[in-house]
C-alpha cells in the first residue's frame, strides 16, 4: 500500500497559500483494482504513464498529478534547505505558484507547471521525476521569486550562452567521436547565432529577461540550420539531455 500512496494523495494549497494533503479516494480504488498490492514504484509509474498517453485516462492523470505534486513540494523544500537562511527564503513562497489549489474542498488544476510536466513528458527520453525537475527549474515564477531573494540558478541556457567552441571541444574530446564533437560544435554555433543574438537584441530594448527557455520558433530556427527536418522537441532534447 505504501507505494501507492503518493499516487492518491495530492499536495495542494488552500486560499491562504497553506499546504494541504488531499486524499483522492477514486485514485486509490483505481490503483487497487489495477495493481493490487505492489512493491515496484517504477512499474506502477510506467503503467500509469502509458495509460495516460494511450487512453487519456482521467484516473491516470489524477494519479500522476498526485505523484508530481509530491516531487514539486520536495523541490521547493530542497531550495529552502540550500538558500533559506542566507537569502531569507521559504518554500511556502513558491507553493502557490507550482501546486494545484483547493477551494471549498474542490481541487482546481490551476498549476500550469504540473500541467506542462504531464503534457510534455516523453517516457522514451527519461523518467517523469527527471522531467519534473527540468520543468520546475525553467518555470518563470520559480525563477522570478528566487531572483527576488537574490538567488540566481544556473541553467543550461546560461551555460551554453557563455560556452566557447574551444572549451566545448576540450570537454568532449576523448569521450566522444570526432563526428559527435563536430555535431555538438555545429549545434552550439547555431544556438549562439539564433538564441544569443535574439537575447542581446531583446536586452537592447529594455527587456530584463535573463536566460529564458528558448521558444518553439527559436528551436525551429536552430534546427533549420542543421537539418531542415529536425523538430523543435528534438533540438530541445539535444540541449537538455544529461
Amino acid at each position: 500500500m505504501g507505494v501507492l500512496l503518493k499516487y492518491c494523495r495530492r499536495v495542494v494549497v488552500d486560499g491562504f497559500a497553506n499546504r494541504q494533503i488531499i486524499e483522492q479516494a477514486p485514485n486509490l480504488a483505481f490503483l487497487q483494482q489495477r495493481f493490487g498490492i505492489v512493491d515496484d514504484t517504477q512499474e506502477v509509474s510506467q503503467e500509469i504513464q502509458s495509460l495516460l498517453q494511450n487512453t487519456n485516462s482521467t484516473d491516470a492523470e489524477s494519479c500522476l498529478r498526485c505523484f508530481v505534486s509530491h516531487q514539486v513540494e520536495y523541490l521547493c523544500m530542497q531550495l529552502e534547505g540550500r538558500f533559506g537562511k542566507q537569502h531569507d527564503f521559504t518554500a511556502t513562497e513558491l507553493l502557490p505558484y507550482v501546486l494545484d489549489s483547493v477551494r471549498e474542498g474542490v481541487i482546481c488544476n490551476s498549476s500550469s507547471l504540473i500541467t506542462r510536466v504531464l503534457d510534455t513528458f516523453d517516457p522514451s527520453k527519461g523518467s517523469l521525476s527527471t522531467w519534473t525537475i527540468r520543468i520546475f527549474k525553467g518555470n518563470s515564477d520559480v525563477k522570478r521569486i528566487l531572483r527576488e531573494h537574490g538567488i540566481e540558478q544556473v541553467t543550461n541556457w546560461m551555460i551554453l550562452s557563455y560556452m566557447k567552441p574551444g572549451r566545448l571541444q576540450s570537454i568532449l574530446k576523448g569521450q566522444h567521436t570526432e563526428t559527435e564533437v563536430n555535431k555538438a560544435l555545429q549545434l552550439l554555433e547555431s544556438f549562439h547565432e539564433v538564441y544569443c543574438t535574439q537575447l542581446w537584441q531583446q536586452r537592447k530594448t529594455g527587456s530584463r529577461s535573463r536566460y529564458p527557455e528558448p521558444t518553439l520558433e527559436q528551436l525551429s530556427q536552430i534546427g533549420s540550420k542543421l537539418v531542415p527536418t529536425t523538430t523543435p522537441k528534438v533540438i530541445a532534447n539535444l540541449f537538455t539531455d544529461s
